[in-house]
């Protein structure tokens, strides 16, 4: 709020916002994006661990120490919350969801981690092999938003 302020040429002191915001009752509401699971989604999950099931002895899983857990995560490069200052007579309307996130920019990281272990020389592994961040390198071809012509973006 403050910021805004600032841009339209108002200064003003983070405590008179603070008061002002206190007298009109107004709290800060936070709302995440979250990409809706449909029962297809919800179904590959179950099957998913029912796979890791012992065949043999059906109450057993398989053991995960030999095993390399390798986790791809996408962290977006903006946030996918919004904050919104209201007053208490008003309600929110549902939490946003959206059907895919292919529009939001994003870095993928590979993550490669298996279960803690200890070492025949007495040490201790905690499990965490690496992590790299999958990404490539462009030369820019002319100027834009996102650089100068002719340099490397990422």
């Amino acid at each position: 709020m403050r910021e805004h302020l600032r841009e339209l040429g108002h200064e003003v002191a983070a405590g008179s916002i603070h008061n002002y915001f206190n007298k009109m009752d107004i709290k800060l509401q936070i709302q995440y994006i979250k990409p809706t699971l449909n029962s297809k989604k919800k179904l590959a999950r179950l099957d998913f661990i029912l796979d890791r099931r012992d065949k043999v002895k059906n109450s057993t899983y398989h053991s995960a120490r030999n095993h390399v857990h390798i986790d791809e995560s996408w962290f977006y490069t903006r946030s996918l919350l919004t904050e919104v200052m209201t007053p208490p007579t008003t309600k929110l309307a549902a939490t946003p969801t959206t059907r895919n996130k292919a529009n939001i920019e994003e870095v993928m990281f590979l993550f490669f981690l298996t279960m803690p272990q200890e070492r025949p020389d007495g040490s201790f592994m905690d499990g965490k092999l690496g992590i790299r961040s999958v990404t490539t390198e462009v030369i820019a071809k002319r100027k834009s938003k996102n650089g100068e012509a002719r340099a490397i973006l990422r």
